[in-house]
């Protein structure tokens, strides 16, 4: 598939959402200055303050025991270096939003208690009114990255045709920068001068370099990929769930790991599906290779579903959430549903 350029227009407005200080700048640097030269109106929206992020504050520091304290002066740290990384992007400190929701929670709040989350997502769209939305992957590797890229898919569904922004644009910082099949791929493009000034602002996060410098200086580069929404499919080799169907009794997964490790780690589906009217509907289950059943009423009313596994004894994720298909059908009584792990039966109720 082609690659577009992304181009912006005075009249445009643009919100970039992040889950931590640091991502606007390693995803959308480049662009936020192309939104600055164009005179578009930006806002950048940090969900977390970063503040659960021990190995790097213990170096910094010289502490081995962090605190609750400890982890909210890491946090003021590191909404302190959002804002420098922002002034050397040459824009104002009144377009920074923070959120302020639990670091490495994002996922359980998404499965847990959404509602606050994405009321707040909501306000945002609605004051801000942005054209173009720019947020972390539902595929990327990080648990933060991929639960605010749904939690913005919740927040979007639930809002009424006519005031949804017209075009929401994706990202992805780990797990590699390869799109997965999206309906569109942007590109923006940057100067030997705009690379240099994103590579400044990178430099600003000094608490992040401790450990993956050379990471985040390889985000300073010639060009930044952006995709459209992905293709619901009921079949992904890249993906831990690799295949799904789904029917008007029950929603049948196939579970496979990527590498031994994984296949006898404890693992955990989690399921979200959405109703006509944005309202989420969360499911988790044990798992381990092998199939998943769940009664299709568990889902009643899902008009999109998104599932994802989940590593109990890992940081990053083997993948992040996909989108299969699901079809408005009427829901059968349901059966008795099984999940089957190797050659154990778990009773998936």
């Amino acid at each position: 598939m082609r690659t577009q350029p992304l181009e912006l227009r005075a009249d445009d407005s643009l919100l970039v959402v992040a889950a931590h200080p640091d991502d606007e700048t390693l995803a959308a640097g480049g662009l936020l200055q192309h939104a600055r030269a164009a005179g578009c109106r930006v806002t950048v929206l940090i969900a977390t303050d970063g503040e659960n992020n021990p190995w790097p504050q213990r170096v910094l520091e010289r502490r081995w025991r962090i605190g609750e304290e400890d982890r909210r002066r890491f946090g003021a740290r590191r909404r302190a270096e959002a804002r420098r990384a922002l002034a050397v992007l040459a824009l104002e400190e009144s377009s920074l939003v923070f959120f302020s929701l639990p670091d490495q929670g994002l996922t359980r709040l998404a499965i847990d208690d959404p509602a606050p989350a994405v009321d707040r997502l909501r306000a945002e769209l609605a004051l801000r009114r942005p054209t173009i939305v720019v947020v972390s992957s539902v595929r990327d590797h990080h648990p933060d990255h991929s639960a605010l890229g749904l939690l913005l898919e919740i927040a979007i569904a639930g809002r009424a045709q006519g005031s949804r922004p017209a075009r929401v644009l994706h990202y992805q910082v780990h797990g590699g920068r390869e799109l997965h099949d999206p309906v569109e791929r942007f590109a923006v493009g940057l100067t030997p001068g705009e690379r240099d000034t994103k590579r400044r602002a990178i430099l600003t996060y000094r608490s992040q370099l401790v450990f993956r410098g050379r990471f985040f200086l390889s985000f300073a580069d010639d060009r930044e990929l952006f995709h459209g929404p992905a293709i619901p499919t009921h079949g992904d080799a890249r993906h831990p769930i690799c295949e799904a169907s789904v029917d008007e009794q029950q929603i049948r997964l196939k579970i496979r790991s990527r590498s031994p490790i994984w296949s006898v780690q404890q693992k955990t589906v989690l399921l979200i599906g959405l109703d006509a009217t944005g309202r989420p509907i969360p499911l988790t289950y044990p798992a381990g290779d092998g199939e998943l059943i769940v009664p299709r009423s568990r889902m009643r009313g899902a008009r999109r579903l998104f599932v994802k596994l989940e590593h109990r004894w890992s940081f990053f994720d083997a993948d992040g959430w996909r989108e299969i298909p699901i079809e408005d059908a009427i829901v059968a009584p349901a059966r008795d549903a099984t999940a089957i792990a190797g050659d154990s039966r778990i009773d998936a109720v």
